[in-house]
């Protein structure tokens, strides 16, 4: 099974002070100027502030006509093809300085790499207005982020091994630390943005009173379990729709990706998110691992008779030690689907017009539940076989396993297509890839 690197996290870690305030968003506060010099701008230059400014002078039917395109619908905005961390110049900067990094300092210990990869990510962060998160070390995986303590956690360890230095280590592993970092930083811009925009949905446009946005951030932390400053944070620079979107027909990307990926951190597929992320994983790999142990069992099984009687004593209880476990893990996976997977298709099933995303769950889905289908048949077949005929139970063990292993790819296809975990992939493998070809000479 592949590197799973999951948001979802246990650990409680207290959250830094936000940064200051001055950092810019692209919703970020502007000076409002006056109407004259508004409309001497180029509408692709014109802000927010500028908007409401000109609604507030000339009336929002004016300011309507002035912001609509005229007879041709190639012209108004234009919407940039990637958002925030995903930008070329921003993907750009960092590979190119992860690169320099790694080349300039051979002799430099691990987690001092780290940490300094951690801030070229962070920098690409902040440069989209979105605090930075706190570093830490540990983890199964490779790396995490918790939008619940803002921590983007590494295990050093795994990509470093027993390597003294970045430049004894595996290349290979390093070069996918630079992915790991980009992909994990991207998921805390990811959040952000959502709080943003769920803040715009509380605060009124054009607002700036302290108290309302207090009042907001208290309702943010209580909906989606962010840190308090952060939410505070999203709540003085609300998301809001952009005025191409609005008025002149077009599409707003920072607010389809926002929307898309909200539903997942917090909204309705959130528990279904959660299965892909760890859900699964945490009763499929106990019954495989189970399943393993039970299987070494076999021969010692098959050949019992040829054993001592001391010898034999000794095959039961490992025997009943390993079915036990099996058993208990077996019990755990059919919990899991019965109370989590079935209903959560169920709930899938009765969406009136599903979208994309939700016909591609549903997919999933429906294949790891026909899966486990066999496996419920598998397994009351291993138990009518206990004590009765131990190649068929063997046989029957053999048989879960496989299947169990076809719905964590399933479960991996699924986590890979999540709308937040798909974005985060095409931002870390495209920063990799950027430092790869520049190591390479390649154009």
């Amino acid at each position: 099974m592949g590197n799973r690197r999951s948001r979802i996290q246990k650990k409680t870690i207290k959250p830094k002070k936000a940064p200051s305030k001055t950092a810019t968003t692209d919703n970020a506060k502007q000076p409002v100027v006056e109407a004259p010099d508004i409309l001497n701008k180029q509408q692709q230059d014109w802000s927010e502030q500028d908007i409401i400014h000109l609604q507030r002078t000339l009336g929002n039917q004016a300011t309507q006509r002035l912001i609509k395109p005229k007879n041709n619908a190639g012209k108004g905005i234009i919407q940039r093809a990637e958002t925030g961390m995903r930008k070329s110049g921003n993907l750009g900067r960092y590979s190119s300085a992860a690169l320099k990094l790694m080349t300039d300092n051979p002799n430099m210990a691990p987690n001092d790499f780290v940490r300094e990869v951690h801030k070229l990510a962070g920098q690409e962060l902040t440069a989209t207005g979105a605090p930075p998160t706190i570093l830490a070390f540990g983890g199964d995986g490779a790396g995490s982020f918790s939008e619940g303590t803002w921590t983007l956690e590494v295990n050093s360890a795994d990509v470093f091994g027993t390597a003294a230095t970045v430049g004894t280590a595996n290349q290979a592993k390093v070069d996918d630390l630079v992915n790991t970092m980009y992909h994990e930083t991207r998921h805390a811009e990811q959040a952000f943005r959502i709080v943003r925009m769920r803040a715009g949905k509380i605060i009124p446009q054009g607002t700036d009173d302290a108290t309302e946005q207090a009042t907001a951030a208290a309702q943010l932390v209580t909906d989606t379990g962010v840190p308090a400053n952060i939410a505070l944070l999203a709540a003085e620079r609300p998301l809001y729709a952009s005025w191409a979107s609005k008025f002149g027909g077009k599409t707003d990307k920072m607010m389809e990706e926002a929307e898309a990926w909200d539903k997942n951190f917090f909204g309705d597929n959130k528990n279904y998110d959660w299965m892909m992320q760890s859900g699964f994983d945490d009763v499929t790999e106990p019954a495989m691992k189970a399943a393993k142990k039970l299987s070494k069992s076999k021969s010692d099984v098959l050949n019992y008779s040829t054993f001592s009687t001391s010898e034999k004593a000794t095959i039961l209880a490992t025997v009943q030690t390993r079915k036990l476990a099996f058993i208990n893990a077996m019990t755990d996976i059919d919990d899991f689907m019965t109370t989590e997977a079935r209903p959560e298709l169920a709930r899938i099933n009765g969406i009136a017009a599903p979208t994309a995303t939700d016909n591609l769950m549903k997919g999933y889905l429906t294949e790891i539940l026909r899966l486990y289908t066999i496996i419920e048949t598998k397994y009351a077949e291993f138990n009518a076989n206990l004590n009765v005929n131990w190649n068929t139970v063997f046989t029957r063990v053999r048989e879960i396993s496989e299947n169990t292993d076809l719905i964590d790819d399933e479960v991996i296809k699924g986590y890979k297509n999540l709308p937040e975990e798909k974005d985060a992939f095409a931002a870390g493998d495209t920063a990799e890839a950027e430092m790869v070809k520049e190591r390479a000479g390649t154009p």
